[in-house]
């Protein structure tokens, strides 16, 4: 029997007419209404309330107390931002030095910790004087060094929320906790207090654990030593309930990655055999990640659970990529008229604007890198309703606490995940000891408590996975499986083993894609073509799947980013209407679109590329005089079928001569060889070319550099040791129709990883390729050498 069944018997045992007076305390909501519904099967009359042990505003409904106000988690987090970016000094404020400034994500990382600290803080009653005086003596002085800045802010959030009349979310719940206990202390209180599968609790939760020990029942589940050590520090009278100890089966990897797909085919192969309700639970949201993006391509439908809000929905990971309005700072009241009238295609959306139109009394000035961090904050904290009670689910060790499924699949288990070795980012050990707080062997406990929740779920069947490397270091098993003997999946293993070595069909294999439907490319434009010849593993990956590595802490202007500036900037010097013979009004508008399209970009960007537009546009005037052209065309998009696929590519730049048209390509980076182009490597301008037809007579690159004495430099085919126009377009047709039929749809885009060292010289293209870490190209050296 699963803990839910064993706890709906023991309720049972309580007369029918005291079921609306029994409150029943469990550890989350999903646990909560894993017990209606038990209880729910042969029974229609009034439910026992079910509760998580938390301070929830319906809790305080159900019991008519007064409800303490929060101050909104977005609201209290654009303070802490303000706070950060001033310096105080007494009761007066002085703006802090540039270099203290944080910008954009990191501004936002460092808001999100704070205020998750402040909040954690509220909610064990730890006030700033505690933060001062609970620090032994002895480090004082590092305490002032380390904590200056929580220091700083707490003091500050204190008194601003005081003025407010609000408190964190954690003081709000710790009060309404307290407020129960004093209800249900009450010599004629009604109520018939049960607490159940809660080992551990801040102290106004292990308040109401007491008041359950003297006037109710406290049931806690028996699932391993980790959890009976958490339950003999309660120092409680409780009741034990025995769970049953599965047949357990464990799936070892080699890599993480390769655990991913081990994880994900045992959920294949869950609900090819039948099961409705099957769950992949892990402490590492990468590696729930990993496998949830492995199911999808499978086409198996995935409940995110744990998170439960916005942000981790499709539709709210499209939010967030669309939120790219501009670079330009605006106050927070302008952001939001900006949103009025570009609006998202999002259910949401209304609920988005009438939460954020509650912060228009907090408006200060916002860069785009700090509103998009915004943006995910509040997508982050819309609740979205996602309850299945069957399918797939990913959830975390907390929200699987104590649910049963029939196959569940504990991934991730080795030391430094379950249980993590993160330490606190602002509390030291001694600091968390002396405050009382769970310092971090309580939490190893607690991570203990929801692995062995897992492993005694009383699920069917229970998978155990882990790697034995991760990131190339060796990684060690989970200090809390040395109790638990596990069965080796051989099944999971042999797939592993195919998925390694390949020879089977290209949907069972690493280091390939089957694009299906929608997936597969329909539209094939001239740098898609080219990123095909690289490597069309990484084509799909970057171009249709749209993966990316994180952007650094601190990120400089890319190639990408000055391409698309300079590109708008060159576009519309194409549209004036004033001739190159007018040198010195040319060059003047260039300057002015310069200003604009800097206007929009980053403080560092605008450092950077002014000084390079100041000698671009006298430079470009130079020559485009010297040539004597017309513009015939600015990007100018062409297209042509071929078979199922439409080629298209579009033109920076077509100018008109006395012997026919000449195709310019800008490139703020070095032009790729001549010798890359007639090899076709680098096919761009050849196939720009062919399709343009034969009325071109010419290809050019022009690379912009904008510093030294030659800012802009000329590559023209058909000079003195270059190839000839003939030579490079003859090839293209046949060369590009021949890479499409192979690659047609339901062909796998396999990787093409540099053989030369297995995938490892520093000088090929996977070392530098984002993607290398999914498609395996270290194993290409296991199976073939360097050959």
């Amino acid at each position: 029997m699963s803990f839910c069944q064993q706890l709906a018997a023991r309720v049972r045992q309580h007369s029918v007419a005291d079921w609306p007076r029994l409150l029943v305390f469990v550890p989350t909501a999903r646990v909560a209404a894993r017990l209606r519904a038990v209880l729910s099967e042969d029974f229609t009359g009034v439910l026992p309330a079910i509760v998580p042990l938390k301070g929830t505003p319906e809790l305080a409904e159900l019991l008519q107390l007064e409800m303490p106000a929060a101050v909104d988690s977005l609201v209290a987090r654009m303070k802490i931002a303000r706070v950060l970016r001033l310096k105080d000094d007494g009761d007066l404020f002085y703006a802090a030095a540039a270099s203290e400034v944080l910008e954009g994500e990191r501004l936002w990382r460092r808001v999100d910790g704070l205020y998750s600290t402040l909040n954690r803080l509220a909610l064990h009653g730890v006030s700033v004087r505690d933060l001062r005086t609970a620090v032994p003596a002895h480090m004082v002085g590092l305490w002032e060094q380390q904590a200056e800045t929580l220091v700083r802010v707490a003091r500050h959030m204190e008194r601003w929320l005081a003025g407010r009349k609000e408190d964190f979310a954690g003081a709000v719940e710790r009060r309404i906790l307290d407020q129960v206990a004093q209800v249900l202390r009450q010599p004629d209180s009604a109520w018939i207090p049960v607490v159940a599968g809660v080992v551990d609790g801040i102290p106004a939760a292990l308040e109401m654990l007491r008041v359950a020990a003297d006037r109710g029942e406290v049931y806690v589940p028996e699932l391993g030593a980790a959890t009976m050590e958490l339950v003999s520090a309660l120092q409680i009278a409780t009741t034990p309930l025995p769970l049953p100890a599965a047949v357990y089966e464990a799936a070892i990897a080699e890599t993480d990655w390769d655990e991913a797909w081990m994880a994900a085919l045992a959920v294949r192969r869950a609900v090819a055999e039948g099961d409705a309700r099957v769950a992949v639970v892990s402490a590492s949201r990468g590696l729930l990640a990993r496998i949830a993006g492995i199911l999808e391509g499978w086409q198996i439908a995935v409940t995110v659970g744990g998170a439960g809000c916005l942000a981790e929905t499709p539709l709210g990971r499209e939010a967030t990529a669309a939120l790219h309005w501009g670079t330009r700072g605006r106050m927070l009241s302008q952001w939001l008229e900006l949103m009025e009238t570009r609006p998202l295609e999002l259910e949401e959306w209304p609920t988005v604007l009438r939460e954020l139109q509650r912060l228009k009394g907090e408006d200060f000035w916002l860069d785009a890198t700090d509103w998009q961090a915004v943006m995910k904050t509040l997508l982050a904290e819309a609740p979205v309703v996602n309850e299945s009670p069957t399918g797939v689910v990913l959830l975390g060790p907390l929200e699987a606490r104590l649910l049963d499924f029939d196959t569940v699949i504990a991934a991730g288990c080795v030391e430094g995940t379950w249980p993590s070795h993160s330490a606190d980012a602002w509390l030291s050990e001694p600091h968390l000891r002396a405050l009382k707080l769970p310092d971090s062997t309580h939490k190893a406990l607690l991570a203990g408590t929801e692995l062995e929740s897992v492993l005694h779920s009383g699920s069917r069947r229970v998978i155990v996975t882990y790697a034995t490397t991760s990131e190339g270091k060796e990684t060690v098993r989970s200090r809390f499986l040395a109790d638990y003997a596990c069965t080796p999946d051989t099944e999971l293993a042999e797939l592993a083993q195919v998925l390694r070595r390949g020879g089977t069909p290209a949907e069972e294999t690493l280091g390939v894609f089957v694009p299906q439907g929608s997936l597969w490319p329909k539209k094939w434009s001239a740098s898609f073509v080219e990123a095909m010849l690289a490597c069309p593993y990484r084509a799909l990956g970057e171009r249709v799947l749209k993966l990316a590595a994180p952007e650094p802490l601190t990120p400089l202007p890319d190639a990408r980013t000055a391409g698309l500036l300079v590109h708008r900037w060159l576009e519309k010097i194409g549209q004036l209407d004033i001739l190159p013979s007018d040198g010195e009004a040319l060059t003047a508008a260039m300057l002015e679109l310069a200003e604009e399209e800097l206007a929009h970009e980053a403080p560092v960007v605008r450092a950077i590329w002014r000084g390079k537009f100041a000698k671009l546009a006298p430079a470009l005037v130079a020559q485009w005089q010297a040539d004597g052209r017309t513009v015939d065309a600015v990007e100018q998009r062409l297209t042509h079928e071929v078979g199922a696929v439409t080629v298209t590519a579009t033109l920076d730049r077509v100018e008109a001569g006395a012997e026919g048209k000449v195709i310019i390509d800008y490139k703020t980076g070095t032009p790729p060889a001549w010798s890359k182009v007639a090899a076709g490597i680098k096919p761009q301008l050849a196939l720009e070319a062919w399709l343009l037809g034969a009325e071109v007579q010419g290809v050019e690159y022009w690379h912009l550099k904008g510093f030294g004495t030659s800012p802009l430099n000329i590559s023209r085919a058909g000079n003195a040791a270059r190839q000839s126009l003939e030579s490079l377009v003859a090839p293209v047709e046949n060369g590009v129709t021949r890479l499409i039929n192979t690659y047609g749809e339901g062909a796998a885009f396999t990787a093409v990883p540099d053989r030369q060292g297995g995938g490892l010289l520093a000088t090929g293209h996977c070392e530098t390729c984002e993607l290398a870490g999914v498609c395996r190209r270290k194993a290409v050296k296991m199976e073939f050498g360097d050959a």
